[in-house]
């Protein structure tokens, strides 16, 4: 046992410490558990939208200014497109692994592993086309007031950025260079 008194003071002070520590990692754990349901619970909600509950996405209806009608023709087309992509992400999982197994051989074959990418992109390419359908479909939905705002979502999505300032919707097919 420690006798003296610093050698308590520090053995107090570790012990604290712990306590500390112990009951920082539960808070994270609580947390990090929480924001896990939270987001499980609204995949689950966005899949179904009940009585009186706007349908997803709410921000873009939202902000588009959708009406109700408008809305529940965005969450069907977008149930739509849902439906189209999920065998696309189904195969490129499996696609995935399968090209993963053959990174990780000792001899992989390097003709095996082109082709996997070649179909992995083929894939990219029809999750984009159906997602470009579903983006026209909401295009088609919006009235031509409400489409200045699909403009910005459009191109965060797509480019992962906004329009350039006056380079909205129909930029390409303006005469001149200075408009």
């Amino acid at each position: 046992m420690i006798t003296s008194r610093s050698g308590r003071i520090i053995l107090l002070i570790i012990i604290i410490l712990t306590v500390v520590n112990l009951a920082a990692v539960f808070t994270v754990y609580l947390r990090v558990k929480q924001t896990e349901t939270e987001r499980v619970q609204v995949a689950d909600s966005s899949l179904a939208a009940g009585e009186g509950r706007r349908p997803r996405p709410a921000m873009l209806i939202r902000e588009a200014g959708f009406d109700e009608a408008q809305a529940r023709q965005v969450h069907e087309s977008r149930l739509r497109q849902r439906d189209n992509v999920a065998p696309l992400f189904a195969e490129l999982k499996d696609l995935n692994s399968e090209l993963i197994s053959e990174v990780m051989k000792d001899h992989p074959d390097s003709l095996r592993i082109e082709q996997l990418c070649f179909l992995i992109g083929d894939l990219h390419a029809g999750i984009k086309l159906q997602t470009v359908r579903h983006m026209r479909d909401v295009w088609d939905i919006a009235r031509p007031e409400q489409r200045g705002k699909l403009v910005s979502f459009y191109h965060e999505l797509l480019r992962g950025d906004a329009p350039a300032a006056g380079r909205g919707e129909g930029f390409r097919h303006r005469r001149g260079r200075g408009n």
